[in-house]
């Protein structure tokens, strides 16, 4: 019983393969000229579609471990002749379609994304006191927040040792640390360390919400604890809610967004280093806020639909004539 399952699990791959849409006569050509990928999760499409004259678009929001866990980079370096144009993201993501799956400097297209909820800044406080009701955090206690599927990418066991960094260096009755997204067995291993290293008081684990720019208004600043991200547009909207970002260098393309304005980079993994500028910005209250409008005003100049969407329009327009 056991030596056919191998055979079974045969069968229905080559019978998947078999029953692949023919994109050919789905989307003929002549109908279809110009193709928008979004994601490298698609990159094998790329490879389907290319030929009989079509031009190719690939927008890719994904760096090198992402691209090696979903085993796309083989697809990636095989549809760089068929790729007519990508877009990156960020800077980073740029530099790693260069440099690791070697697309041509002239193909790359850097256009960051864009929050598509504005945060009201008129009931920020009242809907910021509403919240930390919820969590029964005083109102003169500041908030750490971080929004994210909880993953090793995005560094959720990095938020557990900022929080034990920064009670063992700025008290337990100072700063409160709340993550939001993902669901109850996604914080499973959280919410392990939480309780081994004491900090159940002071550690608030959110299951994803359809408002998060609520939970940012309670929010005093926002520590992106990501190993690997893009171009969080999470980060986008806590700086549109006007939270300073502290961020990791090297681990995507926040520093991109931060600069020296928005917020703090320090080197990458280092949490005391992020512990240290965190609790440097809330024992400045003053430097703080301006941070926060710094990195707020920024978003509302450069990271908008009005800003960004003329860039993705005219690198489709220009695929077409």
């Amino acid at each position: 019983m056991n030596g056919s399952l191998p055979r079974r699990a045969l069968r229905k791959l080559r019978l998947a393969s078999i029953r692949q849409p023919d994109l050919d006569r789905m989307y003929p050509p002549e109908k279809f000229p110009v193709v928008y990928v979004n994601t490298i999760d698609c990159a094998d499409m790329v490879l389907r579609l290319a030929g009989s004259g079509r031009r190719i678009i690939h927008h890719v929001h994904e760096l090198s471990y992402t691209t090696e866990l979903f085993n796309a980079v083989v697809a990636l370096k095989q549809a760089v002749s068929h790729t007519f144009a990508y877009i990156a993201v960020s800077h980073s993501v740029r530099e790693y379609l260069e440099k690791s799956i070697g697309v041509p400097t002239e193909k790359i297209h850097v256009i960051h994304g864009f929050p598509l909820v504005s945060a009201d800044e008129n009931h920020k406080t009242e809907t910021g006191r509403t919240i930390r009701r919820q969590l029964c955090i005083a109102d003169d206690v500041c908030i750490i927040g971080m929004c994210g599927l909880p993953q090793w990418r995005k560094g959720t066991d990095l938020f557990v040792q900022l929080a034990l960094q920064m009670k063992r260096n700025v008290g337990s009755t100072q700063c409160h640390f709340v993550w939001l997204g993902g669901n109850v067995g996604d914080h499973r291993e959280a919410l392990y360390d939480i309780a081994k290293t004491g900090l159940q008081d002071i550690c608030h684990f959110i299951p994803a919400v359809s408002n998060p720019q609520a939970y940012f208004s309670a929010f005093d600043l926002f520590a992106l604890t990501s190993r690997e991200d893009p171009f969080s547009l999470a980060m986008l909207e806590a700086a549109e809610s006007g939270l300073p970002i502290v961020c990791f260098a090297d681990a995507g393309g926040a520093p991109d967004f931060v600069e020296n304005d928005a917020g703090t980079v320090v080197p990458y993994l280092d949490v005391p280093a992020m512990a240290k500028a965190c609790a440097e910005l809330l024992m400045n209250e003053s430097r703080c806020k301006q941070i926060g409008k710094n990195a707020r005003a920024k978003v509302q100049e450069h990271y908008t639909l009005e800003k960004q969407g003329p860039k993705l329009l005219a690198v489709i327009e220009g695929a077409m004539h």
